[in-house]
């Protein structure tokens, strides 16, 4: 098959009319072409004729020559395959030989940048269906196999006189191109005809379902070609005797991993509509039969197809009014849609359009993006002489639903005297909400790891030891560690994958220092991951002394407001390579006097600058998952005892995590309603909404209380986790803030949860 791959050939060394014995093996590799780029895996290859015994890539007997055993294909790491092509015991060769293998692949190889694509179809069933040969059947069909051989047609219901024929199109098909994946033809039978050509009341099309709820009505298209012949054969009026549909697909830019890890369960489905009458029933003039639009859509601006049947260049117009709410009959701001211009306008625009010589008109709607909920009534209107059924002129409700939204409010916790003072921040999670029964709050997207094969100096090439789950776009990164521009250990933040061929992988951003078999972590760029970008200003100030000091433990500065014991200490005069430290503020305040641990000399009007020094380390790996906290519905704490006091500390060598300000107090002889007012992280010292009186070392139960824009349910909030933090220092001084980005993985929050991120699991301060 060199149309996709080529074999190399391979060598062995034998003595001259002596059996080869046991174990000798030849092996030839398999890869692309030099222009090819498919995805080559043991278990697409096979010996032409061959029986698979042992392993699923084991091949015996078939086409191969003489002295060949068999044949075991395995997955090189490369993108290449490795055929092993086994000797038999009892070979031997008296000359040199050329021994031949025939490899054919099982199906057509993939293409590294194939995107997966699903799609049912669906029509009337008749008896021809199943009996062409029935003198009452009216039609026939075929569902042809479309080219390239990556889409698998399978017929999922023979259908029966209450329920439709069905047919799924699925399979592969290649990235930014459009494909065909479904092409049907219809045959009338007993001189039948189909209702659909110029002198008909309407042509064949398609009713299109779950494809713009799910935002893929502009990756589909559908293309009809219609046969005529007579009635008959002593009647000549001109009829659709035959007609084929081809349904083309071409993925979507920007790829929803969720949707291409399970393309199926999006339940495309087209609904392919048709007449057909045993014989002519006279034409129906001036009449508008149906308006077929979508329903339900998502928050994302699309075009919405309204699609208008009737007589052949009948008269029309068509009405597309916004209401302020879904259950209001009051009219939004600018509720009348302008077909001209394709917006929303204060003032109703009235067109009047014909349906042609086919029947059927196509509308493109502009649905613009939406934060709340929408409603758009569709209507047909008649104009002169026409004539609209019913269920037309009572035109179609489009819902728009907006995007189901929780947010994380994440605050700073613990020591923060060791940090500059540090902004809150959120973090909002929008999931699209498709229907009002499907509010896609989390898709449980899961975290997926592989060792890297092979060191990584500074490359944006990895490979891992499988690649068979992974796909472009999916985040990256490595241990929880310090990545800077200085050249550590690291992968960047918002790194993705850009493209994959085998086990290769190249990234979106250069990777430094990634060790050999070192575990890296892959994740899908859904809504449920949450990339945060913190800045943590660094507890660092820069001060003039307003006195010299010759052989000093202190200094005198012109003011001590900011500095605090722990600091280093830099300034002319002391060595940088020293490691002075602050151990007080003998006199605070302006003018104020600060102890030092060693004595040294510094000139009078000498900028000195007070800081501490920041890093992540080895042990801040672990910790890292206990960074992020408050997001349990109960916690249980030991506390010290406390008499008639709101002062609560938390005992033993537990920490104050988890615990948030609004959570009740539970206990024996606590009142209810007891809540915690705030939290010092630090001393783990709670200070509660009233004075109470508990034990030593007595089990208290902090709890979320249930509220409408936090609570939903039975007592579950939420679970949000720390996929992955990294510190990077900003080049440039001591006194330069740091960057704090990462991961949090949202499973399952329902309204707004409030978390606490504890710095000092993540940040090692060196002089504290």
């Amino acid at each position: 098959m060199a149309q996709y791959w080529t074999v190399t050939q391979g060598t062995t060394n034998a003595t001259s009319n002596t059996i080869v014995g046991d174990g000798v093996v030849v092996n030839l590799t398999i890869q692309n072409n030099p222009d090819g780029n498919y995805i080559l895996v043991a278990e697409n290859f096979k010996i032409g004729n061959a029986a698979q015994t042992g392993s699923t890539n084991e091949w015996v007997g078939g086409n191969v020559d003489t002295f060949v055993e068999k044949v075991t294909f395995s997955t090189n790491s490369d993108n290449t395959v490795n055929a092993a092509v086994k000797l038999a015991q009892e070979s031997f060769f008296q000359e040199d030989t050329t021994l031949f293998v025939d490899i054919d692949q099982i199906d057509i190889p993939l293409q590294d940048n194939n995107r997966q694509a699903c799609l049912k179809t669906a029509w009337t069933f008749d008896i021809g269906d199943s009996d062409p040969t029935n003198e009452s059947a009216l039609y026939g069909y075929e569902v042809h196999d479309v080219d390239g051989g990556n889409i698998v047609e399978t017929q999922s219901s023979t259908g029966s006189a209450s329920a439709p024929v069905f047919f799924r199109h699925s399979g592969s098909v290649v990235d930014g191109e459009q494909s065909l994946i479904a092409n049907i033809t219809f045959t009338r039978l007993n001189n039948a005809f189909f209702l659909g050509n110029a002198d008909s009341e309407t042509a064949p099309y398609i009713i299109w379902s779950m494809v713009n709820q799910t935002g893929y009505g502009q990756n589909y298209t559908e293309e009809f070609t219609y046969t005529t012949g007579n009635l008959s054969d002593t009647d000549p009026t001109q009829v659709i005797t035959s007609f084929n549909v081809k349904i083309k697909y071409t993925p979507p830019e920007d790829i929803d991993y969720n949707d291409e890890a399970n393309f199926c369960s999006l339940q495309h489905l087209a609904i392919i509509k048709f007449d057909i009458q045993a014989q002519s029933s006279g034409i129906i003039e001036n009449q508008i039969k149906s308006l077929d639009v979508v329903e339900e859509i998502g928050s994302t601006a699309t075009n919405v197809i309204a699609t208008v049947r009737g007589s052949k260049n009948t008269a029309y117009q068509l009405s597309v009014i916004q209401t302020a709410a879904l259950d209001s009959s009051v009219l939004a701001a600018k509720p009348y849609y302008d077909f001209y211009d394709n917006a929303f306008r204060a003032f109703n625009n009235v067109r009047t359009y014909s349906t042609g010589s086919s029947g059927v008109v196509k509308h493109s709607i502009s649905i613009p993006n939406t934060s709340s909920d929408k409603r758009y009534d569709i209507r047909v209107l008649p104009s002169g002489t026409t004539e609209v059924v019913t269920s037309a002129l009572s035109g179609k409700s489009l819902t728009q639903f907006s995007d189901y939204k929780s947010s994380v409010n994440l605050t700073s916790g613990f020591t923060s005297d060791n940090f500059g003072t540090i902004t809150t921040d959120g973090f909002t999670i929008r999931r699209p909400r498709r229907s009002k029964t499907i509010s896609a709050k989390s898709s449980y997207t899961s975290v997926l790891q592989f060792k890297n094969i092979g060191a990584v100096a500074v490359s944006s090439k990895i490979v891992v030891e499988d690649a068979s789950r992974l796909s472009p776009g999916m985040l990256v990164f490595s241990a929880f560690t310090q990545f800077s521009s200085g050249g550590n250990h690291g992968i960047p933040h918002n790194t993705k994958i850009k493209s994959i061929r085998g086990n290769n992988i190249i990234l979106t951003n250069s990777a430094r220092e990634i060790a050999d078999q070192e575990v890296l972590s892959f994740v899908p760029n859904t809504s449920d991951i949450v990339a945060f970008d913190l800045t943590i200003p660094k507890k660092a100030l820069t001060v003039s002394t307003d006195a010299a000091s010759s052989g000093k433990t202190y200094l005198d500065v012109a003011n001590t407001a900011g500095i605090v014991a722990g600091m280093r200490v830099f300034a002319t005069g002391i060595p940088v390579e020293s490691t002075v430290k602050v151990t007080g503020i003998t006199t605070p305040g302006a003018s104020g006097r600060v102890a030092i641990d060693s004595s040294q000399s510094v000139g009078d009007g000498v900028p000195v600058t007070f800081a501490f020094l920041y890093s992540t380390e080895a042990a801040n790996v672990t910790a890292a998952s206990t960074a992020i906290s408050g997001i349990d519905t109960v916690i249980s704490k030991i506390c010290n005892a406390v008499t008639d006091s709101n002062s609560l500390v938390i005992a033993t060598a537990d920490t104050a995590r988890g615990i948030l300000p609004g959570m009740s107090v539970k206990g024996d002889s606590i009142l209810s309603s007891t809540k915690v007012t705030s939290i010092n992280y630090a001393t783990k010292t709670l200070t509660l909404s009233r004075n109470i009186t508990i034990s030593a070392n007595e089990y208290l139960e902090f709890e979320v209380i249930p509220t409408n824009d936090s609570y939903v349910g039975t007592g579950y909030i939420g679970d949000v986790r720390l996929l992955h933090c990294q510190l990077d220092s900003v080049v440039g001084g001591i006194l330069n803030d740091m960057n704090l980005t990462g991961y949090l993985l949202v499973n399952e929050l329902v309204g707004s949860e409030r978390a606490v991120l504890h710095l000092d699991d993540l940040v090692t301060v060196a002089n504290s």
